[in-house]
């Protein structure tokens, strides 16, 4: 007799392998790796985006420097006591602090805060964009910086420069 008609005339097949723990393991792992890749890439991308929009240098609580903005508007105009007066009434009092997407100013105790956006920057000097209180409209604020912590905003009338230091 032949023997497939002993087993009851079906053709032998053969046993499947089971799926072995190792391949488990390592499609696991792949799954895993491809979702770690992928969360750095994301924040990595987020990062790249916001330093265009902002600059570390700036971040931080800086407070205008009175007696260095009135000394620096001497070089190039002479004040009358008067004019003095009131350039050292009205500066030497903000404090601003930035973070990467917001300005904070406080002036004898007047905090606002706002958004601001960095328009261009160098290794020099950064141009903000920010609502201006004395214009009324979105202003480009040009920033010079001279050092880590000290610099310089010019003047919305073009007529000078503020000093501001690092104070935290």
């Amino acid at each position: 007799m032949d023997a497939r008609r002993l087993r009851g005339n079906t053709p032998r097949r053969r046993p499947r392998h089971k799926k072995s723990a190792v391949k488990s393991l390592i499609i696991a792992a792949s799954v895993v790796g491809a979702v770690v890749v992928g969360f750095v890439a994301v924040v990595l991308i987020v990062q790249m985006a916001e330093s265009r929009h902002s600059d570390p240098r700036l971040f931080g609580t800086w407070k205008s420097d009175g007696d260095a903005t009135v000394a620096e508007v001497k070089k190039t105009r002479t004040l009358s006591d008067e004019q003095e007066q009131k350039l050292n009434a009205s500066v030497g009092k903000m404090r601003i602090t930035y973070t990467a997407t917001t300005l904070t100013t406080d002036v004898d105790g007047a905090v606002e805060s706002q958004s601001y956006q960095v328009v261009r920057k160098d290794a020099d000097s950064v141009t903000i964009k920010a609502w201006s209180p004395l214009t009324k409209e979105e202003v480009n604020f040009h920033i010079r910086f001279d050092g880590t912590d000290t610099y310089w905003v010019d003047f919305p009338s073009g007529k000078g420069s503020e000093c501001f230091r690092r104070v935290g």
